[in-house]
């Protein structure tokens, strides 16, 4: 079995954050799991589950304030959960400073690297 890819977004703002927004376009449905890391560097694990396969817009994650200020978010992928190539465009986050979109990002691949 494959290892789960990942993606790892940074964000301008550092911000307590209730929502997250990702938008899965091509084959969504394999998103497993949601960690934010605080500007500190620790990694905590904020939704663990299955995205749905099908929906219209982005699929959204609400969740309590988090206690702590978010400076990135990595996303994990079970690519054998839905056939197909697995892409996420973007992933918005909704704290109290307003909503904002990731300012860099690093994977673990890419169709760049074909």
């Amino acid at each position: 079995m494959p290892e789960p890819q990942w993606i790892e977004l940074t964000y301008a703002r550092p911000d307590h954050i209730t929502a997250v927004q990702v938008f899965e376009v091509c084959s969504p449905g394999a998103l497993a799991e949601v960690y934010s890391r605080d500007e500190r560097g620790t990694l905590r694990l904020l939704w663990s589950g299955s995205s749905p396969e099908t929906h219209e817009g982005p699929f959204e994650i609400t969740f309590e304030r988090t206690k702590y200020r978010v400076q990135s978010l990595k996303l994990v992928l079970d690519t054998q959960r839905v056939e197909g190539w697995n892409e996420i465009d973007a992933v918005k986050l909704t704290g109290e400073g307003g909503e904002q979109w990731a300012v860099a990002a690093k994977a673990s691949s890419s169709f760049a690297d074909r």
